[in-house]
Formats: structure tokens, sequence, C-alpha cells
């Protein structure tokens, strides 16, 4: 191969720029020569006779500029049938017009292609097989032989043995190695395109280069090649480049300021940058000359060099030989010579520790250049024959913080490669490469892929070893980052379940995980003022500086995407531990930080938003379903290793970052930046998913702040959800709307768009509703069962900006909701039934596949009978086979055939499938929630046979695996806090008249008693309950005006407590027999008018106030309390209606007064029976003493406030409200009174109040 050698050094003096073809005829003669054994196996692969040949081509020493108009041997290569060798993958690469095949049945999925070679359709009867034919852009291959594409063996049809002979594999082995040791030794000097080395050269920058001095020392070495390598001093081209940001018209331009050429040659030239690469502008004797012109060519920020013509036409000679590669490996007419050059090319390309035969020294560079080794590692230079790996990879793990920057807690590797092969410097040089030999390259390591398993194991772990260098040299130095191989190596390589297994199990995910999360914190990121994180951002570039930063913008993509594929197909069962275990476990939290909080919102008020971009929609999925998907994956554990350690091990992390965010969170959604991005949140929720209850409560009780701390930010997300949905955010625009409504939406069908159209770059695309909302309601939900219950709904009350509404200092309408408050209230009871009802995150066997998907299939026809056609339009996205689709429709419905010719009949629920669903599950819309309630309702009367009013909407559960989990969810709801925020909810829709929520609020407190009612602590829980008067405002409902539905949950609820609790049974029916007995007695004495006491509250101010802020109070007086402080503000009216009537004798009253004092310490019930009675008894005359009546009864008012509602706090409070109600000032008023009630004994308390409402 000596004289090959040579040969290729003393090529370049021959030709100019413009001999493209005959470089590429004279290397292909050369390389054939050599490959043959100069004539020796000339038949194996060609027509005529070798002898014809070898008196031309003996020895190498052909005038390369002779015989060029003669049709070379070459190309006369016969015909053959193709095949390739058992047990080994078949790699053919597809062509245009070539047949592909795919069998849903045995492929992995559907990347797995089978070439028309080898496709058996033995092996395919009754499967699902699709035929289609390959465009001109394709670039797959056949994957029939690798075990890992199909999930069984495939009987192939073109399979065989095929061998060649040794001396043959030799000269094969011989000329490949001469031709990639050429190709090698040319391109580590090809830098002048490369930013470090362009922005010092000549009188730029630092001036650390000159051209000729350059050019000159790139000179291949005689030793090696066994021939002086001669420049071209007097020809020097000036050199236009191709890049992926500047389109034909400012090519052109450049090219006419460059050149003074015409429009039409200088559209020429830009055809040709377009198609090659790059193209000559201008040729000259000296290179300085060309400066001027370079100048002008690169105003506009386009990649322009001076070459020697030597060192341009090696280039040329470069992409011939990667060329002649290409069509070897593809050989066609001799599959045996085929697959020895593949198996030789894996050989010689993965053999470890290649040594340059010459590179660039440090001594070249001078002193002031600072952070050398930085800069070279970005371009991918090799200096004293090594390539240093700066790549941010090792953690020193004391020092990492989420709130520090890496550089601060990450050490480079910064050992020497000495192993380095020649395919990873293919890697790191193919950014030097024009267009059209970086896709040779690309040919190429896809051939290596497509060979045998053994090389492409090899492969995988070179490629993976590079990746953090190559990732960054794409980043910083690529001006054509579309033509990356990174991207189809990915589609070949990471699509394998095995070899991602594999970059796992050798703790290689740092290599991935490490670079981008480097590139995005030194050029995509940016502090967010919230949480103090730094967030990826859109990188935003001028025309100048674009080619640099969008080639930044395309590498970041490209990892994450990258790394999705590793974790989607991924044969591994325990992710987590091989990512927990070392520095990958950092970095991914890392990587997290950056999305936690992204995209803030917040909320705009005034003008409506100026603009609607869709590209805001497409920027928040882009940023949000990548990293959701990857919290997903990374968390499959499992169950028998120890989870509980991670989780342990992520809350000191998370601890330590919120130990350093000194701030407060603000409790004003409405008003401050809120984010529906929380990815370390969804990680967090997977983790406490996969951890045992058990190690629960240990864990989270060491870290009760981190978990709070989570939960503020999760809740806030809900809120803001909650908010936009109601229409609080209208003046945002639709944009955060279907930003809003993708978060919390579970179904795949827009979603599915963004997807298909490849807006969304990511190897799993799922719902938002499952990666993200319902991740943010399980933290909430851990929160109430580890989380002091108090903190934890003081938190919800907050945030939802219900505080001051809840404490009763303002009405509904003085919230930020203002007349939207009856739709934030609505919001509000489904998020907490939601957090109540459904517990399968705390499931061992959590509710997925198949029941979860005929769950949804239930919900889709409960409200009405659908077609076929119809319903799979309502999953269209997720990803459902027609088959399965089918059988589980099967299962839940019913086919109606069809009635007319145009009909095509519908499916139907079937009967026993309504008793299972919930109209307030989280599979229905709010929208969505009368329409199913009445078709529940109206489909359950038929099939129970009872009428409509008698149906009672049951409330479902999913329970947790564990009890105590289940109890500690039932204390939350059982609280005396929350039990008053269901009365005040309830009050409200009185209030109101509204029936917006009621019926939403009423099925959630059937739940809440169902629960309670299968407790073993039922007392307990239900006390809450009892001790607020929830029975009066449901006997209220139940008798008002209300719809059907709402008045018959009401009543059913109300008798439910009676049943459950013999205390309400006893004191309400007392209570209301008591009254309707005094109606009985009024009526009997035939008065003129009777006053009822709901009549009287409508008007008088004094029972408005006293019911409307006095009921709001619940947990501060118990119920008995309660109850008859009602019950005397009734009687009050009664007494003050029998006065008005003259009906009573006085004088009968004064035996009841002298006993007063033996009752004033019996039970306050019973004291107001007895006073019923006197006053029956003392119905007897038609006069009486009116002030001695009235004095009596404020007496003894009097006396039953002192015992039962002095000590009551909230007796001051209502006080105040009094005296605000009627417009009274403050501070003076409250002093007043205080004073007024400090003397109770001299002034009934009473006759302050009346005294109030007089005046």
């Amino acid at each position: 191969m000596e004289d090959l050698k040579r040969f290729l050094v003393e090529l370049p003096p021959h030709f100019c720029y413009k001999d493209n073809r005959q470089v590429k005829v004279n290397v292909y003669k050369a390389f054939y020569w050599a490959i043959t054994g100069e004539g020796e196996y000339f038949s194996e692969l060609f027509t005529g006779s070798a002898e014809d040949h070898a008196e031309i081509l003996g020895g190498f020493k052909w005038n390369p500029t002779e015989h060029l108009s003669k049709k070379p041997f070459f190309v006369n290569t016969g015909t053959g049938e193709y095949s390739h060798p058992k047990q080994q993958i078949c790699g053919y690469t597809l062509k245009e017009g070539d047949a592909i095949y795919r069998c849903a049945e045995c492929g992995y999925d559907d990347t797995c292609v089978i070439c028309g070679h080898c496709f058996n359709k033995e092996d395919h009867v009754h499967h699902n097989v699709s035929l289609y034919y390959a465009g001109s852009g394709n670039e797959g291959m056949c994957d029939c032989g690798d075990d890992t594409a199909f999930k069984g063996q495939l009987d192939c049809a073109c399979q065989g043995t095929l061998d060649v002979e040794t001396n043959f594999r030799g000269y094969i082995h011989d000329a490949l190695h001469t031709a990639f040791d050429y190709v090698l030794d040319v391109t580590n000097f090809s830098i002048s395109t490369l930013p470090f080395v362009h922005d010092n050269l000549e009188n730029r920058g630092q001036r650390v280069f000159d051209t000729r001095q350059l050019s000159d020392f790139g000179a291949l070495p005689f030793h090696k090649y066994g021939s002086v390598d001669e420049n071209t001093y007097d020809s020097w081209y000036l050199v236009l480049w191709n890049d992926e940001n500047h389109n034909y018209d400012e090519a052109q331009t450049a090219i006419r300021a460059a050149t003074g050429l015409p429009i039409s040659a200088a559209e020429k030239i830009a055809r040709l940058i377009n198609a090659s690469g790059r193209a000559v502008l201008k040729e000259e004797t000296e290179p300085r000359a060309l400066l001027s012109s370079q100048k002008l060519a690169e105003a506009d920020g386009l990649v322009c060099t001076i070459m020697s013509r030597r060192d341009y036409v090696r280039e040329m000679i470069v992409g011939a030989i990667l060329n002649w590669v290409c069509d070897i490996i593809t050989f066609s007419s001799n599959s045996a010579f085929r697959e020895e050059c593949k198996k030789q090319l894996g050989i010689l390309l993965l053999k470890p520790s290649y040594e340059f035969s010459k590179s660039l020294s440090s001594e070249m560079f001078p002193s002031s250049i600072t952070q050398l080794a930085d800069q070279c590692f970005r371009s991918g230079l090799v200096v004293d024959g090594v390539l240093d790996d700066l790549s941010p990879l090792s953690i020193v793990k004391p020092d990492f913080s989420l709130d520090r920057l890496i550089d601060r807690f990450v050490t480079p590797y910064k050992v020497k490669r000495r192993h380095d092969s020649r395919l990873q410097y293919l890697l790191y040089f193919e950014i030097r490469f024009p267009l059209r030999t970086r896709k040779l390259c690309r040919k190429i390591f896809l051939a290596l892929i497509g060979g045998e398993q053994a090389s492409k194991a090899q492969f995988a772990d070179q490629y993976i070893e590079a990746y953090s260098q190559l990732l960054i040299i794409s980043a910083l130095s690529d001006r054509e980052e579309a033509l990356s191989c990174m991207d189809h190596i990915r589609v070949q390589l990471l699509t394998c379940p095995r070899t991602n297994a594999r970059v796992l199990e050798n703790r290689s995910l740092g290599r991935l995980l490490g670079p981008v999360c480097w590139l995005i914190e030194h050029f995509a990121s940016l502090k967010n003022s919230t949480n103090g994180l730094l967030n990826i951002k859109e990188i935003v570039y001028d025309v100048r500086s674009k080619r640099e930063k969008s080639s930044i913008e395309k590498a970041i993509g490209s990892c994450i995407n990258d790394i999705t594929y590793i974790f989607a197909k991924n044969d591994s069962t325990d992710i987590l531990s091989c990512i927990s275990s070392d520095d990958s476990f950092y970095w991914l939290l890392t990587l997290m930080k950056f999305y936690q909080g992204s995209l803030p919102i917040t909320r705009k008020v005034g003008e409506h938003v100026s603009q609607e971009l869709l590209k805001d929609v497409l920027i928040f999925l882009q940023r949000s379903v990548p990293i959701y998907f990857i919290t997903k994956c990374a968390t499959l554990a499992d169950p028998s290793v120890g989870i509980s350690d991670v989780l342990k091990k992520f809350f000191a992390l998370y601890s330590k970052h919120m130990g350093s965010t000194s701030r407060k969170p603000s409790s004003k959604v409405s008003v401050n930046p809120i984010s529906l991005i929380n990815p370390i949140n969804a990680f967090a929720s997977r983790l406490i998913q996969a951890t045992p209850v058990s190690d629960l409560a240990e864990t989270i009780g060491f870290h009760e702040l981190a978990l709070l701390h989570l939960t503020d930010t999760s809740l806030k997300s809900i809120v803001l959800n909650s908010q936009v949905k109601i229409g609080l955010w209208i003046r945002n625009g639709s944009s955060v709307s279907r930003q809003a409504s993708y978060y919390s939406e579970y179904s795949l069908k827009e979603l599915s768009y963004f997807r298909d159209m490849q807006y969304i770059h990511a190897a799993g695309v799922y719902s938002l509703g499952e990666l993200a909302y319902s991740r943010d309601l399980h933290i909430l939900q851990t929160a109430l069962v580890f989380a002091n219950p108090r903190v934890v709904l003081k938190m919800i009350i907050d945030l939802w900006e219900l505080e001051e509404w809840y404490s009763g200092e303002v009405g509904s309408e003085l919230t930020v909701y203002e007349d939207r408050f009856s739709y934030a209230c609505e919001q509000l009871i489904k998020v907490l039934y939601h957090i109540f009802t459904d517990r399968s995150l705390f499931q061992t066997q959590h509710l997925e596949g198949p029941d979860m998907f005929v769950r949804r299939i239930c919900y889709s026809l409960c409200d009405k009978p659908k077609s076929f056609s119809d319903l799979i339009t309502e999953f269209d996205g997720d990803d459902i086979d027609v088959g399965d689709f089918e059988i589980h429709l099967q299962k839940c419905a019913l086919l109606q055939s069809p009635s007319g010719i145009t009909d095509s009949g519908v499916y139907r629920l079937k009967p026993e499938y309504y008793e299972q669903l919930d109209p307030l599950s989280s599979c229905v819309d709010l929208s969505r929630f009368e329409s199913v309630a009445e078709s529940l309702i109206k489909n359950l009367s038929k099939s129970r046979k009872i009428k409509e009013n008698e149906v009672v909407l049951e409330p479902k559960f999913v329970s947790a695996s564990c009890g105590q989990v289940n109890e500690k969810f039932l204390s939350f709801f059982t609280t005396r806090e929350f039990a008053k925020l269901m009365y005040k909810l309830m009050r409200e829709s009185i209030d109101s008249g509204q029936e917006i929520y009621i019926q939403q609020l009423l099925h959630f407190l059937h739940a809440i008693l169902v629960d309670v009612q299968s407790s073993e602590t039922m007392k307990k829980h239900l006390d809450t309950y009892i001790d607020i008067p929830i029975c009066d405002l449901l006997l209220t409902i139940a008798e008002s005006s209300m719809s059907s539905a709402v008045t018959v949950k009401a009543d059913h609820l109300l008798t439910k407590l009676i049943d459950m609790d013999d205390r309400t049974s006893s004191q309400f029916r007392c209570t209301v027999i008591s009254l309707l007995q005094h109606h009985a007695i009024m009526a009997s004495q035939h008065l003129d008018k009777i006053a009822d006491p709901h009549d009287i509250a409508e008007s008088s101010i004094f029972t408005e106030v006293i019911m409307k802020y006095l009921n709001g109070y619940g947990p501060a007086l118990d119920y008995i309390q309660k109850g008859y402080v009602k019950l005397i503000v009734a009687l009050s009216f009664e007494l003050m209606n029998i006065i008005k009537s003259n009906s009573f004798d006085f004088a009968k009253l004064q035996t009841f007064s002298k006993s007063y004092d033996d009752h004033i310490e019996d039970d306050f019930r019973t004291y107001f029976g007895n006073l019923f009675e006197s006053f029956k008894d003392g119905i007897i005359t038609e006069h009486v003493e009116r002030e001695k009546l009235e004095k009596f009864f404020l007496d003894s008012l009097t006396q039953i406030a002192a015992v039962y509602l002095r000590q009551c706090t909230i007796f001051w409070d209502l006080l105040t409200a009094i005296q605000s109600e009627n417009g009274y000032e403050t501070s003076e008023k409250i002093r007043k009174l205080n004073v007024e009630l400090d003397k109770a004994e001299e002034n009934s308390v009473f006759d302050v109040l009346f005294k109030l409402i007089k005046y």
C-alpha cells in the first residue's frame, strides 16, 4: 500500500477545484486496484481481464490526467444475487424506490423494517403487514437479523454463507486502513472553518494563525506517505461555505460583494454551495490578496475561508475516498465482498488508540491565549497528538446544589484520551467536511450499526463515550447543524432497547445529561425570580449571531430527544437504580431545575393581549412534554430495591435548595407569575408513589417543610389552571387557555397534532394530565396525609384567594373572583373531590392500561350513545390499536343495529356499567357534570325500576392500599376547619340562590359521609359535621325550590346524618317539633296575622345579620349552642308576635319567673321547652302588660347569653360584623360596645344588640 499512499500525496498538483470528476476517477482506480491486490482478485468484482489494465495501473504510476475520456474499468461490476450472512444484521441501505415491509406483530416498534430481499411472506401469514416504497431522502436500513428489532426469529429469504479468501481479506483491510489514515491526517488540518481558528486567523482576534503557515504545517509527513507533500504557493482560493441560516438571496449578495459577478453568475454559485456545501469565489497568487473580498463576503455572517489549491484538492480526494467506501459497503454484484468490506470497516474504525502521524503543537499558540484547552475541546482540535476531554461529567457531591452553577460543583474529566478510535475522530471531525462529504460519513456510520451484533454494541459504547464532547462541538462549532449525524444515529442506535439498557447499566447516562445541562446553563438560561432557579429560555439571535446560537438550540433539543429515546425504548426494569447510584441522579435533577417553573404566566389586567401566538403554545409543549416524559421513565423501579433511600436523597437535596431560597411563597396566584411546568414535583410524586407507605411517614417526617414547599408550587399550578378555566385570565388570550387545557387534559386528541407534525421532539408523547396535573394533585394529597392538616388547608384557602371570605371579612363579591366566585368554588370542589376520592396513586397496583381505557369509554358513552367513528375520534392520538379498542368497547357497550341505509348504528353503555360511574369523576369535564348526572339518574331509574326523583347518585372511591392512609385522608376532610369551609360554601349557595356548584358540593359531602360511615372511628369524624348546623342548611335546601336533583340529594344527606347519630336525630326533631307546635298553638287562637320566623328573616336586618355572620363560624361554637342561638332568634319574633296580638295574661307568667334560677343550669333544650309550655298556659286573656313581658323576655335572653355566648370569641366578631353591616365607624364604637358588654349585669347583651339595630 506504500505506492497507494505516495499516489495520494502526489495527486493534488494535477488538478484544481473544477476537476471533481477527474479526482474521483483517479481515486476509484487507485483504490479498486489496491483492494483487488493489484489485479489478483480483479475478476471477483469486475468483468474483463486484469491483464488489460495491469500495464497502465501497475505501480500506481499512471498519469492522472490521461485516459480520462475512456470509460473506467470499475463501472463494469457485473450482476449478482443479494444476500447477507446468517446470524448477522442485513443493514441493506434503502434507496429510492426500494420496497419496505413493516410487520406490526413481529416488529418491536414502527422503526423496524425489512427490505424486499429479506422479506419472507411465510413469516407473516395473517399478520398486519404494510408495504411502502422508499423516497428520495430515505436513509434507513433493513433490520433483518437484528434480534433486538423483532420479537421472534425471522426466516430471512436471502441469508447465505458468505466468505472471501484470506489474502483478499488482507487486501480489503489494508486498502481501508490507508483510506481512513489519509482521511484523518488531511482532515486533522482542515480547521479554517472552526470558529476558534477562523476568529483568530490573519488579522483577526489575537492573530494566532497565519493562513500560509497553517497550510504549510498541514503537509502530510514524508515518513508515512513516502513523498513530499508540496504546497501550491502560487494558487489560493477564496471559498464560501454553506450554513443553515442564510438563504439564496443572502448568499448571492455576499458572492456579488466579494466578486462583482452579475446576478446570474452569483445565483449559479449559490446553487452550487447549496448542493455541495461550498464553492470557490476567487483565485489569487497570494492569500493576503483575498482578505478584502473575504471581509465583504462575511459581512452578513457567512463563513468564507482562504485555502491553497493543494488543500482544497486534498479535501476533494477525501470526499472521493469516502464515496468509494460507501460504494464498496453497498457493492451489489458480490455480496461476500460487500460483507467483508463492512466487517473490515468495523474492525478498523472501532479499533481504539488511534495515533495521528502529525498534529498541531501547543507551541504554536501564544501564551496570551486564555483557556486554550477549553477552546480546543470545544472545536475538537488535536494538540500534541491528543484531544483533551473537558466534558462536565464528574460531580463533587458535597458541593452540589440546585442553586449553584455547574462549574461550582463539577470537576472536568481532564484525562487525556489515549484510546480514541478512528470512528470517534471521524465523529469529531464531521463538522469540518463540506455538505456532500458529511452525508457520506453518515452512511459509513450507519453501516457499522447495520453490521455484526458485536460491532453494533462496540459502536454504541464508543458513540456514548464520545457523546459529551461531540455534543459540545456540534453546539459551539457546527455551521450546518441540520446535517449532524447525531439525528440519524439516534434513529438507528437509540431505538434499540438492548443498547439503551447498556447505556444505563454502564452508568453512562451522565455523558448525555452533563453536557446538555452545561449548554443550557451557559447559553440558554435565565434566573427565575420566583423560585431562584435557572430556567431554560428561548434563544433569541440576530442575523450576525444566528449561526452560533441556532446550533446551540439544535444541540440542546437533540440531546433531550436522545435522552427520551434511552428512557423510552429500554429493556431495563429498574431504571431508577441505574441512575440513582452515580452522578446521573444529580444531573437529572439539574436538568429538571432548568424546567422547574419555566414559562411563568402573569395575569393581564386592563387591555386584552394584543396578539395571539400559537408559538407560545408550541413552546409550552416543547418544554413540558419531553421533561415530564423523562421524569415518568426515570422512576421506573424494582419494588424490591430501596426506593426510600432515593426519596431521602431527593428530599435532602431539595431541602438544601429550599433553605437557600429565603423568599416566602406568595399567595396571590392572580397577581404573581405562576408556571404550569413543575417536573421536580412530578419526579417527587413518582418517587413517593414507588416508596412503601411504611417508609413514607419517617422520610417525610424529617422533611415536612420540603414537602410543603413542593405543595405550594403544585397548588399554585392547580389554582392557576382553575382560574384560567373560569375566565379570570381571559385578557391573556387563548394561548394561556390552551396551555391550561393541555396541562390538565388526559386525552391526546389535540396534542397528537403537534406530535404527528414532529413539533415535539420526544420518543414518547403523553397527555400532561397524566404527566403533570395528576402529579401536582398527588403532591397535594401527600401533604394532606403526612403534613399538618391545618397548615395544608390554610395553604389551599390562601392560594385559592378565599382567606378573607373564609374568615368573614368580605363577601364573595369582594374577592378577586367577583361575579365568577361560584365558578371558582365549583373548581375548588372538583379538585378537593378528586383528591378525596381518587387515591389510586397510593395503591400498590396503580390502575392503568385496559381498565383505565374501559373506564374512559364508559364516561364517553354515559350521556349519550355514539357511533364507532365518533368514539374513535374522541380517542384520536392515544396510540390505540383499533382491534384492541373494539375489544374494550364490546366489554362495556352494546351495538344498536342500524335503523336505515344511512345509519351506521350506535353503541350504548351496558346498564350495569352505569352503577360504576360518578358524574364528578376526573374523566368527566365540569361542563358535562349536569348532562352526565341527568343521564345516570335516568338510566339508573330504569335499571332499578324506581322513579327518577328517588335516585341518589353514589360517589365512587378508589381507596389507598393502606388503611392508615385512608384514615389520614378522612381525618383531614373531617377537621373543624374543613367542615367550616363546607358550611360556608353551602351557606353561600343558599344565600345567593344559585345552583352553580351546590350539586357538586352535596355530592362531595355525600362522599365524606360515606367514608365516615365506613370508618372504625365514625363517631370522632362525624362529630365535626354534627357540631355545626349543617342539618339546618340541608333542611333549607331540601325544602327550597332548587332543582329536583339538588333537593333529593339534600334530603338524602339529611336523613343519612340523622340515622348516623342519635344526638342529631333527637335534637333536630325536637327543634322542628317545638316550632311546629308553637305555630299550631298560634293558629288555634285565630290571630289576625301570625309572622313566620322565615318570613321575618327575609326583611329583618336583625335576623339577616345574625344568620349571615353567626352561621359562618361553625368551628367556634358547638352544634348545641349554635342551634339554640338560632332558636332564640326565631322565638324572639314569635314572642313579639304574641305581644302584638294582646293574647297573654301576664300574671300567669310570674310563677315561671320565680323558678327561672332553678332551671338555668339545666339543659338549654329542656329550658326552652318549659318556656313554651309556660306561654301556652299563659294565653288566657286578651290583655297583656307589654312592658313587663318585654322586660321578662330580655332579662331571660340576657341570662342565656351570659351562660352560652359570653365565653365564645365569636360573639365579638358578631358585634363587629353587626356594626359593619350598619355602617358604623370602627374603633370608637367597638370600644363603647366592649364597655357595654363589660356591664352585662346591668345592661342586657341582647339589649345592646337591639339598640344597635334600632339606631
